[in-house]
């Protein structure tokens, strides 16, 4: 395997692992809890989830591909919600 083969199969590694950390925070909660904010700033458990989709969705079709239109985000004082 030649090193951008390697970093490629880290990569993957590194963010199943991610992807399965934030699942097993979320595994479990009903309707209301994911939707529910018990932080200050306004997030809910589905409003970071829908946060980290379109992160990932920046870095790998836009940033590394260049394949995707830029999504709008929302204002910087604005807590996406779900």
């Amino acid at each position: 395997m030649n090193s951008d083969g390697k970093e490629k199969k880290t990569l993957s590694v590194f963010l199943a692992a991610q992807r399965a950390s934030v699942l097993a925070i979320v595994d479990g909660l009903d309707t209301q809890a994911l939707t529910t904010s018990v932080l200050p700033s306004g997030w809910t458990p589905l409003g970071l989830i829908e946060h980290l989709g379109h992160a990932e969705r920046h870095w790998f079709q836009e940033v590394v591909t260049g394949a995707a239109e830029p999504l709008t985000w929302p204002d910087d004082h604005a807590m996406p919600r779900s």
